[in-house]
C-alpha cells in the first residue's frame, strides 16, 4: 500500500516535519516517487517507522537507531522482548509489532506476538491492554484509508481464530445455575468481543449457547423459548437509530421476563428504569458481573 507522509504521521505518531528531517539528517527512509514526481512510501517503510518509534519509546535516541540496518532492527526489537520491561513500554512495543505484521500480511509473526501478548499479560488484561487498542487504532487507519479493508480482516480473523480455540479448550459446562445466549443482532458482523465475552463466561463454569454474527430476531425468540437462558448478551457495534435498538429489547423481554438482558457496543441505552437490562460499558464491567 502506498502512505503519503501524513499517512506514516498518523500511523507512528512522529510529526511529519520529524520524519522529514530524519530522512535528510540520517536517510532513515527514502519516498518513492510517482511518474508525476509525488512523494511516497509503502508498507516496509511503515513498519521500519514503527520499529524505530518502538526503540525511543525504550530509551534509544534517533542517532544510534537510525544507524542499525533492516536486520540489526528486528534484532534491537526482538532483545526488547527479552526484557522486563514496564507495562506501558509493553503495550507500545506489542501494538507497533501487530501492525507491523498486519500491514506485511506476516501470520507466522503476528501468531508468535499474540502468543507472547497472552503469555505476559493473560487472556484478559491481554485482549482489553493489548489487542483491543490494536483493533482500535487498525480501524482508525482504515477509515482514513491507511490500510487496505484486506489487512484489517486478515488481523480480525487471526485473533478470532486464536479465541475460538481458547473457548474450544475450556471444558462443556452443564447443569450451570447461570445460562448464556449470545448473539449480534440483524447487521452486526462484528463478534470479537461476542467470542471474548464466551470465554470469559465459559472460564466461570457458565453454560453458553453462541449463535453469532446477524441473527433473526424471531430466530432468537425461538431459542429462547426452547433453552430458557438466565442471560442474553448482545453488542450493537454498527450505527443503529434508537428504534432498532428498542426493538432489539422488546423482542427479548417479551419473549423472556425472567431474563437480565446484557448490552455492549456503542448503543446508549438509559437502563435505570429496568432492571433486568445491564449496559456493558467496558470489558471489566462484563468481567465483574461473572
Amino acid at each position: 500500500m502506498n502512505y503519503q507522509i501524513s499517512d506514516l504521521e498518523r500511523i507512528t505518531g512522529i510529526k511529519a516535519h520529524t520524519i522529514r528531517i530524519w530522512e535528510k539528517r540520517y536517510s532513515l527512509i527514502k519516498p518513492h516517487r510517482t511518474e508525476t514526481n509525488i512523494r511516497f512510501y509503502d508498507d516496509e517503510q511503515a513498519v521500519k517507522l514503527l520499529n524505530i518509534v518502538t526503540l525511543l519509546d525504550n530509551g534509544f535516541k534517533i542517532s544510534m537507531a537510525a544507524s542499525f540496518n533492516d536486520i540489526e532492527l528486528r534484532e534491537k526489537i526482538a532483545e526488547l522482548g527479552k526484557l522486563d520491561l514496564v507495562i506501558e513500554d509493553s503495550n507500545t512495543r506489542y501494538l507497533n509489532a501487530l501492525i507491523g505484521a498486519t500491514l506485511l500480511y506476516n501470520e507466522v509473526e503476528f501468531s508468535k506476538l499474540y502468543v507472547k501478548v497472552i503469555k505476559e499479560f493473560g487472556i484478559y488484561d491481554g485482549m482489553t491492554k493489548v489487542i483491543y487498542p490494536f483493533l482500535n487504532r487498525l480501524g482508525l487507519m482504515w477509515l482514513t484509508n491507511e490500510t487496505f479493508p484486506a489487512q484489517e480482516h486478515f488481523a480480525s480473523n487471526l485473533i478470532r481464530r486464536k479465541l475460538i480455540a481458547a473457548i474450544d479448550n475450556l471444558p462443556i459446562p452443564v447443569k450451570s445455575k447461570n445460562k448464556f445466549i449470545l448473539f449480534l443482532p440483524p447487521n452486526e458482523w462484528h463478534d470479537i468481543g461476542l467470542l471474548f465475552s464466551e470465554l470469559l463466561i465459559r472460564s466461570k463454569g457458565n453454560e453458553t449457547i453462541y449463535l453469532g454474527q446477524n441473527v433473526p430476531i424471531e430466530n432468537l425468540e425461538l431459542v429462547i423459548q426452547e433453552y430458557k437462558p438466565t442471560h442474553i448478551l448482545t453488542f450493537f457495534i454498527a450505527k443503529h437509530t434508537d428504534k432498532v435498538v428498542e426493538e432489539v429489547i422488546k423482542n427479548n423481554q417479551l419473549t423472556s421476563k425472567k431474563c437480565m438482558l446484557l448490552i455492549g457496543g456503542l448503543a446508549q441505552i438509559e437502563t435505570n428504569k429496568n432492571k433486568k437490562i445491564k449496559y456493558l460499558r467496558k470489558p471489566s464491567d462484563l468481567y465483574e458481573y461473572v
